[in-house]
């Protein structure tokens, strides 16, 4: 018995695993593929629980809905294996070879996969609360809707990774997850999937402005106040642009640790096609003199009428990508949306053909 397989047996529980003949392993199988093939009619769902299986071959089974938790299936080579909705919670697959395995919706909940090999694995949807992915190879995994709270992905390899709606939490460890292909001279460390994403863009989209351009395309920034209702303006601004299919940004989020909020706000003021501000906001004033006199972007000033905009914003007004006139609103949603149609969109267009018209001839 070697350390792993005794490391196995200790943090199980179990003094001994279950050991299987090949003959015992083929008829479970079997039964198990009938039970599939029949939708339940006949044969029985495989109960591996608890079992040994190390040494048997598992290459080109059907696994789909087994019963594997606790088991030990370390260094298998499980390539292309159907393990959807199968219950894998507590098992022991270190260095185990998944590529291209199907592990859609599996309960994976505390498994061990420690070094593992799952590139272009399937993990759609799957529980995988406090799993364990150190040093694991995931490049080009479809890792959409899975639970990842509480797993530890730690020098994880994550290049080409599909995440979109991961479910995660800050108990998640995810230090120096490795974004950059296998035998990248540069290895590049990220610490969260988006960062990933962003990386993995920066590799595949040449050049590089085509990214940027996609990022800036139809980026709305908006500012204002989040107290006293303000957020619920925010809000529907916010959904008023989603229905004109522009993407609106609205800085509700921690600030990035190595910038403080004024370089925040220029960032993201530096990636909008234009930019609505609410005069009723606080910080507005502060925000808009840290943007307009130093990047060219649209900017339409709002505000509720009933409310007094602060007297130095017409001084912006000499920055000839600024619109002029201070757009205002009534407290109905109804109104809101179609100020924001019909008035602050068409102005802000109007001035992004300027400054486009303008940075045609500045190359």
């Amino acid at each position: 018995m070697d350390w792993y397989e005794s490391k196995e047996r200790v943090e199980c529980g179990f003094m001994e695993m279950r050991k299987l003949t090949r003959e015992e392993l083929h008829e479970i199988l079997a039964s198990h593929r009938l039970w599939i093939s029949t939708d339940g009619r006949r044969g029985s769902r495989a109960d591996l629980e608890n079992a040994y299986l190390r040494n048997h071959m598992l290459k080109g089974e059907c696994l789909k809905a087994a019963k594997l938790s606790w088991a030990s299936i370390s260094d298998n080579d499980l390539s292309g294996v159907d393990l959807s909705h199968a219950d894998l919670s507590c098992a022991y697959l270190q260095r185990a070879n998944l590529t291209n395995a199907n592990l859609a919706e599996a309960n994976l909940t505390a498994a061990r996969f420690d070094h593992a090999r799952l590139i272009a694995a399937n993990l759609r949807g799957a529980r995988a609360e406090d799993t364990v992915f150190l040093s694991a190879n995931l490049e080009h995994a479809i890792l959409n809707e899975a639970n990842l709270a509480g797993a530890k992905l730690s020098e994880a390899r994550v290049y080409g990774v599909a995440a979109w709606d991961v479910e995660s939490h800050r108990y998640s460890v995810w230090r120096g997850m490795f974004a950059n292909p296998a035998g990248f001279a540069l290895p590049i460390k990220v610490y969260n999937l988006s960062a990933a994403h962003f990386v993995y863009s920066l590799y595949q989209v040449q050049p590089i402005e085509q990214l940027l351009n996609a990022a800036t395309y139809r980026s709305v920034f908006i500012l204002g106040r989040f107290e006293d209702g303000g957020i619920d303006t925010l809000d529907k601004i916010a959904v008023a642009l989603q229905m004109e299919d522009y993407i609106p940004i609205v800085y509700s989020f921690q600030r990035p640790l190595a910038h403080d909020h004024t370089d925040t706000v220029r960032t993201l003021a530096g990636m909008a096609r234009f930019i609505i501000a609410d005069l009723s906001g606080p910080s507005v004033p502060h925000e808009l003199m840290a943007i307009v006199p130093h990047i060219e972007v649209p900017t339409v000033r709002i505000i509720e009428m009933g409310r007094k905009s602060y007297s130095l914003s017409r001084d912006l007004e000499r920055y000839p990508w600024m619109v002029g006139q201070i757009v205002t609103f009534g407290s109905q949603d109804e109104d809101l949306s179609r100020v924001v149609r019909d008035e602050v969109i068409p102005a802000a267009e109007s001035k992004c053909a300027e400054l486009l018209e303008r940075l045609r001839d500045y190359d």
